[in-house]
Parts: structure tokens; C-alpha cells; sequence
């Protein structure tokens, strides 16, 4: 229930506001725009029929007729149904304001003020919405004290079957009436002769009791038509849709959080490098002109830099070449044994280049000071291997063989030269050849980078 309820009743209309103390008129200095329509008139009409098994959009269709035949100039009226909400029999409860022309006039006046209706119920449709669920069996009379009148609606079964607005001063009155409306549920036969009327008083004799307790029912049924109403759901309406529009952009910047923080924090790096990529420049700029101011070409210091990384960043690893070919040699010991080996420094040439350590490091020096990004350094292995001349030809040649597949197998490394296989061919064509004792077998590799030792020997 709205918590401020416009209340029309044949002495005109009243603003109540609901506070602790119950309802109060509202005061005439207080602001007040969405309120609930509530009526207790004499125009009040009520009724019920009995339906058979029809669907929600037949029921529903049936309810617009029937409210359009039996009221057709009733702008308050509405309708529910007593039954299976989907599908079934059951009973359809109409309710009505026929002739309240005068009322409806002037609760146009008053939303013309400002105002906004929520809705419109009726005093018989709270009373039996409240009524039908303390008594759902049987036929009763309902009433409750309003501030100018007695209202009264009558039940059988939860069914409404009258309503009727009761306007006395004195309980023989009350009475009477009460006597008058009983004799008419015993000609309808839903009441006996024989018993006496059924009265219930649910929230006492006090008016002000009754209203709160009338006041307090909650139902569905809506009286009001949508012109009326228009002013309230159009704002509704709009704060749904801010709402909606608000939880939108909450969830919107939500998924975009991650995206917006991976985007700053990529903007932040990149003015950070392009601030030091500035301060670089500016300190290679005043290096440049410092060097200028000593005479010394900036291009001759450029190629001594790169000479100097050549020589002492990019040299090849002596230590680690020869303990991978020692790994090599291990596995043919001690029948093959080394009898020679030369290591030195190469920059791109081969076994056969003929050329020396001193004559290989001056070409190298040579190009690292005419071009900025030399050849990359690299090594050569040349080494004679002693074999045992006891060995028989065919030991011999595995052993040899064996030692070919190895050093071919290091990687890093490429086999330029390999006596061993043309050994092996001798071996097997002369057997005197092959126990020569100062025969050996020259063996070259060539290495760019870091010689690696097999994966089988380190499975090993």
C-alpha cells in the first residue's frame, strides 16, 4: 500500500499520509505527488459468475466483454479470477463505480493539480480481498467501521455476493439493516431460515481501526485506466530505464576494466620509453660533441666499439668445444687416441683456407674495424688421431666409424674433413696399410657458436 491515499466518500475527498500513529490528513503545507485512490461510495457494485474451463487468453477476452456489456460507462472497474490461474472452472469477481461521474470529475481536477495515481481500489474490493481469506468457508457479512460510514459485504464461500455501503447512527438501525441483507441471501438460498445471521467485525467498531485495517489489504485488481494513470507509469517507466541504463554502463565499464588497465599501463611505458629513448639521444649527442671537441672522429670510435664487442663479446669458447669433443673421443679410447689437435679462431673460413691464427685474427680486426656488424666469429678443430696397429681391419674400421658418427653428431659443429671413412676403405683393400704405427687420421671440424655435447651422451 502507497504510503499516502487520496479517500473519496460521498463528503468529498481527503488526503490521508500513513505514520506511526496510523492514518493521518495530511498537512496543507506538505508536498505530495504519487498517491493511492481509494473510494467508499454508493456506487460500489460487486458480483461474481461461475465459468467453465477457459484459457488465460479466452478469460481474458470474456472479462473485456463482460465489463464493457454489463458497465459500459464505468470509467472505475476491473476484474479477477477465483480458480486455476492457467486453466480450469472457476469464478470471475468483477468490480464496479457505475454513475460516479461526479467523483471521476473530480479526481481529474485533482491529478490536473499535480498529482500522480498509482492506482484505484474500491472499499468493498480491500474488504473482501482481506475478508476471503479469514473466512473461506461458509457465508458470512463482513463490516468495518470507516470515518462516515459502515461498510458491508457479504460472502459465500469466499464469493463476493453483495456490497452495501450503510450510513446509521444507532445499533437498532445497524441491526435492521443486518436483518434486511440476511433475508436477501435466504431468497437467494445461500443462507437457511433456521439459522441466525453470521456476522463478523474483523477490526472492531472503531472507525479509525477499520480504515487502517481496510487500508492495509493488498490487491492486484486495478480499477483505473491507463489515462489516468498515465502521468505515474510514464515515470516509471523512465526510471526503469535509467535504471536499467545505469546497471548497463556499471557492467560495460566492469568487463572493460581489465581492457582499461592493460591500456593505461601500456600508455604509461610508452611515454616512459619515449622519455628515455629522448634522454639517450641527448646524452649521445653531447658524447658526440664532447668527442668532436677532442679530435676523435665519431666513425673511427663507432668501429673501434665494434672491434672491441667482436674481439671480447663474440669469441668462441675453447673450454667448452674441446669437452664436447673430448666426450667423442671417450668412446673409441683407448684404441683411437688423439695425436695431434690444433684449435684456432676463424672468421668464416674453412679447413683448407690455409691461412694461420695470426694471418685469421688480422683479417678478422680488419673487417671488425671497416664494417659496424661483422661476421660473427667462429672456431676450428683440426686433429690426427693415433690408431692401434694390433687392431684387426674390421675393429679398426668400427672404431674409426664409430668416431666419424660422433664428431658428425655434435651439435654446432660441421665435419669438413674425415679421413676416417677413406681409412676404412683402405683397411679393407690392404690389411698392411692399416698396421702402419705411424699412420694417423686427420679429422676438421669448423664451429660457429657454442659446440653442445650430444643428448646421448648426456642421457649417459
Amino acid at each position: 500500500m502507497a504510503r499516502t491515499v487520496l479517500f473519496f466518500d460521498p463528503a468529498g475527498d481527503r488526503l490521508l499520509v500513513r505514520r506511526q500513529g496510523g492514518w493521518q490528513p495530511a498537512a496543507k503545507q506538505q508536498t505530495v505527488q504519487d498517491v493511492l485512490v481509494v473510494t467508499d461510495l454508493h456506487e460500489e457494485t460487486v458480483t461474481h459468475e461461475a465459468l467453465p474451463a477457459l484459457g488465460l487468453f479466452d478469460r481474458q477476452a470474456f472479462a473485456t466483454r463482460r465489463l464493457a456489456s454489463g458497465w459500459p460507462d464505468a470509467v472505475l472497474r476491473g476484474w479477477t479470477w477465483l480458480g486455476n490461474p492457467i486453466y480450469g472452472a472457476g469464478h470471475m469477481v468483477f468490480f464496479a463505480l457505475p454513475g460516479a461521474d461526479a467523483t471521476v470529475a473530480q479526481l481529474r481536477e485533482r491529478l490536473a493539480g499535480g498529482l500522480r495515481m498509482v492506482g484505484a481500489r474500491a472499499s468493498s474490493q480491500l474488504l473482501w480481498e482481506r475478508a476471503r481469506r479469514l473466512y473461506p468457508r461458509g457465508v458470512c457479512l463482513v463490516l468495518v467501521a470507516l470515518p462516515s460510514a459502515i461498510r458491508l459485504v457479504a460472502l459465500a464461500d469466499r464469493r463476493p455476493i453483495l456490497t452495501r455501503r450503510l450510513e446509521v447512527l444507532d445499533e437498532a438501525a445497524l441491526a435492521a439493516e443486518i436483518q434486511a441483507t440476511w433475508r436477501y441471501l435466504i431468497n437467494l438460498k445461500l443462507a437457511s431460515t433456521a439459522s441466525a445471521p453470521v456476522v463478523h467485525w474483523p477490526a472492531g467498531r472503531d472507525a479509525a481501526s477499520g480504515l487502517a485495517w481496510l487500508l492495509a489489504a493488498r490487491s492486484s485488481v486495478e480499477l483505473a485506466p491507463r489515462d489516468l494513470r498515465a502521468a505515474w507509469l510514464t515515470r516509471q517507466l523512465s526510471l526503469a530505464a535509467w535504471g536499467t541504463g545505469g546497471l548497463a554502463l556499471v557492467a560495460a565499464l566492469g568487463l572493460a576494466y581489465a581492457d582499461l588497465s592493460r591500456l593505461a599501463r601500456a600508455w604509461t611505458q610508452h611515454a616512459q620509453i619515449q622519455a628515455d629513448e629522448r634522454a639517450a639521444r641527448r646524452d649521445i649527442a653531447d658524447l658526440e660533441g664532447r668527442m668532436t671537441a677532442l679530435g676523435v672522429p665519431v666513425r673511427a670510435w663507432r668501429g673501434l666499439n665494434a672491434f672491441v664487442q667482436a674481439e671480447t663479446e663474440h669469441q668462441p669458447e675453447p673450454q667448452a668445444q674441446l669437452a664436447a669433443l673430448s666426450q667423442a673421443l671417450l668412446a673409441v679410447y683407448p684404441q683411437v687416441r688423439v695425436q695431434k689437435l690444433e684449435w684456432r679462431r676463424t672468421q668464416g673460413q674453412g679447413c683448407d683456407a690455409g691461412a694461420g691464427a695470426g694471418a685469421v685474427l688480422e683479417e678478422a680486426t680488419h673487417a671488425a674495424a671497416s664494417a659496424n656488424a661483422p661476421a660473427p666469429p667462429g672456431a676450428l678443430l683440426d686433429l690426427k688421431v693415433w690408431v692401434d696397429p694390433a687392431l684387426r681391419p674390421r675393429a679398426r674400421q668400427a672404431a674409426l666409424t664409430q668416431l666419424s658418427k660422433r664428431l658428425a653428431a655434435l651439435p654446432g659443429a660441421t665435419l669438413e674433413i674425415d679421413e676416417g671413412r677413406r681409412a676404412v676403405g683402405a683397411a679393407l683393400k690392404s690389411a698392411q696399410s692399416a698396421t702402419r704405427e705411424d699412420a694417423g687420421v686427420r679429422y676438421c671440424l669448423t664451429v660457429h657458436g657454442r659446440l653442445a655435447t650430444p643428448d646421448y651422451e648426456r642421457r649417459r
